[in-house]
């Protein structure tokens, strides 16, 4: 092996790891995403969760160099979960840190901070309403898109 080929080629690492990495920024990108959609439109539309399955299947194949199996459907699956956690968690705690701030200014925005035990006392306190058990519909949907791609004995 020559110098070249060392510094060119790619370290093979664990695919597993890469796996994870890839469900960790897919979870990020989808919370983001999640939490821009609920803001800009006020609601909170179910069926965007397939999005982050194709999201999430899409970089847990890709950073694993697109090995199948269980594995990988369920960190794909778990990020999903994640994602739409932390993006609801997220457009929760925007919502409440900007509804207090207007209505009770800078007091009530700091009380209601993003990251505040208030705001997550609220949010837990409000988990049925922002996690009905529709959302296992498109969270299952999701699992299909990532049994279909990452599953084992599929072909892509």
């Amino acid at each position: 092996m020559s110098v070249t080929d060392a510094v060119v080629r790619a370290d093979d690492g664990s695919p597993l790891a890469g796996a994870l990495a890839g469900a960790a920024l897919a979870a990020a990108l989808g919370a983001a995403g999640w939490a821009a959609m609920v803001v800009a439109t006020n609601h909170s539309i179910g069926f965007a969760a397939l999005g982050l399955g194709f999201l999430s299947t899409a970089l847990v194949g890709r950073f694993s160099g697109g090995r199948r199996g269980l594995v990988y459907v369920a960190v794909a699956v778990g990020s999903v979960l994640v994602a739409l956690a932390a993006g609801k968690y997220a457009a929760f705690a925007y919502i409440l840190h900007r509804d207090a701030q207007r209505e009770l200014g800078a007091a009530g925005a700091d009380y209601f901070g993003y990251l505040s035990a208030h705001t997550w006392n609220a949010f837990t306190s409000h988990l049925s309403d922002e996690f009905s058990p529709f959302y296992l519909l498109w969270v299952g949907l999701a699992g299909s898109v990532a049994w279909r791609r990452l599953g084992p004995g599929t072909v892509r």
